[in-house]
C-alpha cells in the first residue's frame, strides 16, 4: 500500500500547493482553479480525494462533460455543481497512483479549459477563494458566500442554544446504562472471570444514553455523567470482587456464617493482601476501575471539544 502522506507532498511539491497539517492535505491555486488534494483512512483503507471546483458564467459544471475522459483504473468521479470530487485507492505503489493522480488532473483540467470555464469556489462565488474546515471537512467558499454561510450556522446555533438540556431525563438514561453495564460485569463476575470491556461497556453506555436523552451535552453534562462514571467505576467492580469473595466462603458457612456481601465489599482488599493474592486485585479490581473512569474522561472531552467546534468556519491559511 502506498503512502498516502508521501503522495500528497510529492504532489505539493509537484503543483506548487501548500501543505495542510501533518502533511495529510495540499491546497491552492493549480491552473487557476481551487484544488484540494486529501488523504482520507478508514478502515485500514488509504484513499486520495481531490476536490476541484469550477464554474461557466455562472453555470455549474455537469456529469455529462466528463464522459468522454477515460480515467485510469480504479479513479472515481462525482460531479455536485460547482464541485468536482475524485477520489483513488492509494494501495498500489507510490509511482502508480501519483501517475494516476497526475494523469487525470491534467484530463480535468484540460477538459475545463477547452470548455472555458474558470474558478471559483463550491456555490459560484469568484472572488477572494479560500479553504474553509467546517467540522473536519474542507470546502472552497469566496469572502462574500463564507460571510453568508456565517450567518446561516450562527442562526442555527442560536436554535440550538435555545433548546434546553433535558438533565431528568438524560439522568434516568444514564442510571440505566450503567445498570445495564453493571449487570453485565456482574453476570460475568458470577461465571468466573473478569471482563475489562465490560467496564468500558458501562461507562460508554452511561454517557452515550445521556447524550441520546437529554439532547444536548453540556458542562452541567459533564459533570453529572462524570459523577455517575466515576461511582459506578469505582463501586461496580468492588462488588463484583465481593461477590466472588463471599461465594468462595460460603463452603465455610461453619467459620464463615456471619460474614455477609457488605463485609466483603469493605474488606475487599484486606482479604485479597490476607489469601496473599494482592497482585489479582490490583489487576483485576483497580484496572477495571482505572479504566472505567479513563473512558469517561476522555469521552467528555471529546464530547466537549467536539461541541466547540461544531459548526466552526475556520479559513485554512
Amino acid at each position: 500500500m502506498a503512502n498516502g502522506k508521501q503522495i500528497v507532498m510529492n504532489m505539493a511539491a509537484v503543483m506548487g500547493l501548500k501543505t495542510g497539517k501533518n502533511g495529510t492535505f495540499c491546497h491552492g491555486m493549480h491552473c487557476g482553479y481551487p484544488f484540494l488534494l486529501e488523504e482520507k483512512k478508514d478502515n485500514r483503507q488509504n484513499e486520495l480525494k481531490i476536490q476541484m471546483c469550477a464554474t461557466k458564467m455562472g453555470q455549474p459544471m455537469t456529469y455529462e462533460m466528463f464522459q468522454e475522459l477515460m480515467f485510469p483504473q480504479g479513479v472515481r468521479m462525482y460531479v455536485g455543481n460547482y464541485r468536482l470530487n475524485l477520489s483513488l485507492d492509494a494501495f498500489e505503489d507510490i509511482s502508480v497512483v501519483t501517475q494516476k493522480l497526475t494523469t487525470t488532473i491534467a484530463m480535468v483540467t484540460d477538459l475545463l479549459q477547452k470548455y472555458g470555464y474558470t474558478g471559483c469556489d463550491e456555490l459560484g462565488g469568484v472572488y477572494n477563494i479560500s479553504l474553509y474546515s467546517i467540522n473536519g471537512s474542507y470546502s472552497f467558499y469566496s469572502i462574500d458566500n463564507v460571510s453568508y454561510l456565517e450567518q446561516r450556522l450562527e442562526q442555527v446555533k442560536e436554535q440550538e442554544r435555545a433548546v434546553k438540556e433535558r438533565v431528568p431525563l438524560g439522568i434516568l438514561a444514564a442510571l440505566g446504562g450503567t445498570l445495564a453495564g453493571a449487570a453485565l460485569i456482574l453476570i460475568i463476575g458470577k461465571l468466573g472471570y473478569i471482563s475489562f470491556y465490560a467496564s468500558i461497556f458501562m461507562v460508554v453506555m452511561t454517557i452515550i444514553l445521556y447524550r441520546k436523552a437529554a439532547k444536548k451535552f453540556t458542562v452541567v453534562s459533564a459533570v453529572i455523567t462524570g459523577i455517575i462514571s466515576l461511582a459506578a467505576s469505582i463501586i461496580v467492580p468492588r462488588l463484583s470482587a465481593a461477590l466472588t469473595i463471599y461465594d468462595s466462603v460460603r463452603d465455610y458457612a461453619y467459620y464463615y456464617s456471619d460474614i455477609t456481601v457488605y463485609d466483603c465489599f469493605v474488606n475487599c482488599k484486606a482479604i485479597y493482601d490476607a489469601a496473599g493474592i494482592s497482585f489479582y486485585f490490583y489487576r483485576d479490581v483497580v484496572l477495571m476501575t482505572v479504566l472505567g473512569i479513563g473512558t469517561a474522561v476522555v469521552m467528555i472531552v471529546v464530547a466537549l471539544r467536539d461541541n466547540a467546534k461544531k459548526d466552526k468556519i475556520q479559513k485554512i491559511s
